[in-house]
């Protein structure tokens, strides 16, 4: 049971829960909420946010956890950032919430995020490649190879297969894959 005005740590701020559709949300301070389960507490203090759908709840959640608290990895506002350009937001928009610049959501966009029919569907890559075979990387070896490690490249071609983001009608694709499936036969059998 979640209550409001019953203090378990002066110095922390407020969770904060939504009401959408009959149901509390909990918007910020899901930690806070961890630790005082943990200590066996069942009171917390608590502010009201107006939020007109999850949509709403999540822009604020995401502009709370971008200013406090343990920052978000690149891989969470890059997903942040992703669901709200799904949503229908403007760059300008998206600025303001994730507290940053339009060219660096631009940067994360192009280095993170893959579409697919438009802004419908999207893939969020975990890792960037710094340096493969001992060079040095240009930005745009970033972007063909997009990954740090071969583990990290393997899940994201397994999840992009899984799916569906594979254009198999597209030629040059077809190409490709007849050309990975060629090698991977040459690895299993080894």
């Amino acid at each position: 049971m979640i209550e409001e005005n019953h203090p378990i740590n002066e110095t922390e701020p407020n969770i904060v829960l939504a009401r959408i559709k009959g149901k509390l949300v909990l918007v910020d301070g899901y930690h806070r909420v961890l630790a005082t389960q943990k200590l066996g507490k069942i009171e917390i203090d608590a502010d009201f946010a107006q939020c007109k759908d999850l949509n709403e709840a999540y822009k604020l959640a995401l502009e709370s956890n971008t200013r406090h608290g343990q920052d978000l990895s690149p891989e969470e506002i890059a997903k942040g950032i992703a669901r709200l350009r799904k949503s229908g937001e403007t760059y300008g928009a998206i600025s303001k919430v994730v507290n940053m610049s339009i060219e660096q959501i631009k940067k994360i966009e192009t280095e993170r995020i893959i579409w697919k029919g438009g802004t419908k569907s999207f893939v969020v890559l975990k890792n960037l490649v710094k340096d493969t075979a001992g060079s040095e990387t240009t930005e745009d070896d970033q972007k063909i190879y997009i990954s740090r490690t071969q583990i990290s490249l393997l899940d994201q071609l397994i999840k992009l297969v899984e799916d569906g983001f594979i254009d198999y009608k597209n030629k040059e694709v077809q190409k490709r894959l007849e050309h990975l499936s060629e090698l991977l036969g040459h690895i299993v059998a080894r």
